[in-house]
């Protein structure tokens, strides 16, 4: 089993009330198609390509949050660390990208 998917299973079971960065990150290299600082290094921008297509093409729907118009989120990472709420995110996200059929 990989790392990234051995943190996932642990966050579905419990959410924490903080995950450490490097996790956060090895799960969002595994399941997104990319991430960027934002213009502050404390937040990140994390997208899915395919998020971003459907987007331009269909228009956006409120059922895609956490996702924006243009596609993406935004994690904010203090002194290496994430809130539990940003972890939300990032489960509800990949529960999208799972309905959807874009990550197995």
């Amino acid at each position: 089993m990989a790392k990234a998917e051995k943190i996932l299973e642990d966050w579905k079971r419990q959410i924490p009330s903080e995950a450490r960065w490097e996790e956060v990150r090895l799960v969002l290299d595994e399941y997104f198609s990319g991430w960027r600082y934002g213009s502050q290094k404390s937040h990140v921008v994390v997208y899915h390509t395919k998020m971003v297509e459907l987007i331009k093409e269909k228009g956006f729907l409120n059922q895609l949050q956490p996702f924006n118009y243009l596609g993406e989120f935004t994690v904010v990472v203090k002194k290496h660390k994430v809130k539990g709420v940003y972890v939300q995110s990032i489960l509800k996200a990949l529960e999208i990208l799972e309905v959807m059929r874009w990550i197995r």
